[in-house]
């Protein structure tokens, strides 16, 4: 469920067209919820596996920011 999860959101970040853009929005919309009343919860599965969720939470959003960032041109420099 992790490894898909991560696999949708890396794959999908650019959102280049409305399909990816839904995925990804559902994706993160995943890592970044706190509840933990499901058993494949973001969190619930972070703490089967031993794994700090916000650790996690915070690579995702340096990998989405990086790339977002303009490049000289004015365009997104892709992953």
């Amino acid at each position: 469920v992790l490894e898909d999860a991560l696999q949708c959101f890396f794959t999908n970040v650019q959102m280049r067209s409305r399909r990816e853009k839904r995925i990804f929005t559902e994706t993160e919309e995943w890592f970044f919820c706190t509840e933990n009343d499901g058993a494949f919860t973001f969190e619930n599965i972070c703490s089967v596996l031993g794994i700090d969720p916000d650790y996690i939470r915070g690579g995702l959003g340096l990998f989405k920011s990086a790339c977002r960032t303009p490049d000289k041109s004015g365009t997104a420099v892709a992953a």
